[in-house]
């Protein structure tokens, strides 16, 4: 939300969607914005539970190892997004040099190769 407040510069058509803490419905939702939207780039930004003032800048996204249920009491089938599905997919955008570069005033940043883990 607070980039949108910022901005990212001319030509940046920036659209800020915030997803539900449920495995099905963010599923759904994603798919709907890929269809509908059809952006160029995709950033999820998520927040941990357990985690207060800290931004986790993650370089891949595991797609097993889901334990908990989700705020519906869904547990999802075999611990995973997708089955059959990779078992990971990895960003394209250097996180690390991302990493490097930037910097929030009272918030702690974070690289991350290991997704939720």
């Amino acid at each position: 939300q607070e980039l949108s407040k910022r901005g990212l510069g001319e030509n940046i058509d920036l659209r800020v969607v915030q997803l539900p803490v449920a495995y099905q419905k963010a599923k759904e939702q994603v798919i709907k914005i890929w269809t509908t939207l059809q952006p160029l780039l995709a950033v999820h930004v998520g927040l941990a539970s357990s985690a207060t003032a800290l931004i986790l800048l993650e370089q891949c996204g595991r797609n097993k190892g889901y334990q908990e249920r989700d705020a519906c009491g869904f547990h999802p089938e075999g611990a995973c997004c997708i089955l059959d599905g990779p078992e990971k997919i990895e960003s394209t955008i250097n996180m690390k040099t991302l990493w490097k570069n930037i910097s929030v005033e009272g918030i702690d940043i974070i690289f991350s190769r290991d997704a939720g883990r």
